[in-house]
């Protein structure tokens, strides 16, 4: 490896910014050094001892990273448009849920939804709607916001990292406890008439709700997590150090 590709190499771990400008930022530098280095040639010095001399003159690698940085106004921005996407995907998940109730409803009966009849699962199904369309349009325009009023300049995508990992684990973490109400609730009795009622407070049976609202939310839970996931596994470059 060359002295200028070894200094690269070094530029690229230390920047925090997106992988676009990174990269931009990256080939402007190497462009630069090669420059610099082909002048000095000119000059007489050889190869090896040209790329020295351009680099020292370039700057420590740290230091040039500290300078195309995001401003700490720009990354205080950045951190409000991630947590409005985080309360947005939350509602988004909401909405899912009273998706999953609206088709077992449709297909199951309003009894597998809810043991209080059709006004309950019309309420259920419509303030998860209300929930989840909010949920779009907030996580929707600060997506955009994210990708283009931000994108003009460097961005740090370790907030949208960060954000995916910890929702994605919020998510399991509700699943888990949605998946023995699920399991509760089928067995007691909203799939099988209620012949095989587990004993315990009605809020553990289900009370109102049938086997259809905790297995949707359960469902709903679980693409949550998953979306999250898969956002974090493509963002994992801005969290772990690239060889």
């Amino acid at each position: 490896m060359s002295v200028i590709d070894s200094y690269l190499a070094t530029l690229r771990r230390a920047l925090r910014l997106d992988r676009a400008y990174r990269d931009r930022v990256i080939e402007e530098a190497r462009d630069h050094l090669e420059t610099a280095a082909e002048a000095l040639q000119g000059e007489g010095l050889e190869r090896y001892h040209a790329e020295i001399v351009a680099v020292a003159r370039f700057g420590d690698a740290r230091s040039v990273a500290r300078r195309y940085s995001a401003s700490p106004r720009r990354v205080v921005a950045e951190a409000y448009v991630v947590a409005a996407m985080l309360v947005g995907a939350g509602l988004l998940v909401i909405g899912l849920s009273g998706a999953f109730s609206l088709v077992f409803a449709t297909t199951f009966g309003d009894e597998f939804v809810s043991r209080g009849g059709g006004s309950i699962v019309e309420d259920e199904v419509g303030y998860s709607a209300v929930a989840g369309i909010a949920g779009a349009l907030i996580f929707g325009l600060h997506w955009a916001a994210h990708r283009w009023l931000l994108g003009a300049g460097p961005r740090d995508l370790r907030w949208l990292t960060v954000a995916a990992v910890a929702s994605g684990a919020a998510f399991a973490l509700v699943a888990l406890l949605f998946a023995p109400l699920a399991v509760n609730a089928l067995w007691d009795g909203a799939l099988f008439g209620g012949a095989l009622k587990l004993p315990g407070p009605p809020i553990v049976s289900g009370w109102w709700n049938g086997s259809g609202v905790w297995v949707g939310r359960l469902l709903a839970c679980l693409v949550g997590a998953w979306a999250a996931f898969a956002i974090a596994w493509r963002g994992r470059h801005e969290l772990l150090p690239e060889d």
